[in-house]
């Protein structure tokens, strides 16, 4: 009995002398190795290193470009654009931080057009200034290509706001809820009620203008949802019954076109001539 034990271990330690070293302990099966033979390995490892160098770069530079085209984050802001503090992260849009010329610009061209500046409209009218400037500095490159506000990064609100209320050049009234208004100091207030349901605007021009809502077909009749910007498309196209009117006044058009003279309704988040 004892010997038949004895050969039992015999045969369990030589499957332990087979079996390979665990990580921990691999290092204690290792032979020592001379200071000559270590430096010879590690000259060889920083050979190999330096060759594989090359294709590392290579693989991180695809990485980085896979991360760029599927990460609107990360792409690059057009010339001219200065971009916000950003977190990189999906939950929060890039903003633009607009310069104070740019917000005195783009309250001086709403005064021309007739239209309050209340902090909604002057958001969509900074952004539509840096597309002009972001479309003027390609063309100055050499560039045909023409910049859509759409793709323009969204503006601070917030450093807008601190803009309009730390320029002495305007002044920043309150206005309902949490919407405000931002004036030039000391020019005369003309602006448009585009909301106002009286009606000033000549008989012939609505005539003329139901004629030609009524005249559309295809895609032609698919106008934008929002006010200002059916206004701005309808100004676009140089319309007669719309010479000379400002952008305001266009806006009001649109607005008793819809409310009074069921002439526009909506569809499917578009402005098309009623009825259709």
């Amino acid at each position: 009995m004892a010997g038949h034990l004895q050969q039992q271990r015999y045969r369990q330690q030589a499957c332990w002398q087979d079996m390979p070293a665990a990580p921990w302990q691999q290092s204690q099966h290792q032979p020592r190795q001379s200071p000559h033979t270590r430096r010879r390995v590690q000259a060889e490892v920083g050979r190999q290193s330096v060759q594989q160098l090359p294709h590392l770069k290579q693989q991180q530079q695809q990485h980085q470009q896979q991360q760029t085209r599927f990460n609107p984050q990360e792409r690059p802001v057009p010339a001219g654009y200065r971009a916000g503090n950003n977190d990189n992260t999906s939950e929060k849009p890039t903003y633009l931080r607009p310069a104070t010329s740019e917000v005195i610009a783009a309250v001086e061209s709403l005064y021309a057009d007739k239209l309050k500046p209340f902090g909604r409209i002057l958001l969509k009218r900074v952004r539509e200034i840096n597309a002009a400037a972001a479309t003027a500095a390609e063309h100055a490159a050499g560039n045909d290509v023409t910049v859509d506000v759409d793709s323009v990064p969204l503006i601070d609100p917030k450093c807008l706001r601190k803009i309009c209320e730390t320029c002495d050049q305007l002044r920043v009234e309150p206005e309902d809820g949490k919407e405000y208004s931002v004036l030039l100091s000391g020019r005369p207030r003309v602006f448009v009620d585009v909301c106002s349901p009286v009606d000033n605007y000549p008989s012939e021009m609505w005539s003329e203008a139901a004629a030609y809502f009524e005249g559309l077909q295809g895609e032609e009749m698919l106008l934008p949802g929002g006010r200002y910007a059916c206004a701005q498309v309808l100004l676009n196209r140089k319309l007669s019954f719309l010479a000379n009117r400002s952008l305001g006044e266009v806006c009001q058009i649109v607005q008793l076109a819809v409310s009074q003279k069921r002439i526009l309704g909506y569809l499917e988040g578009n402005m098309v001539p009623f009825g259709r």
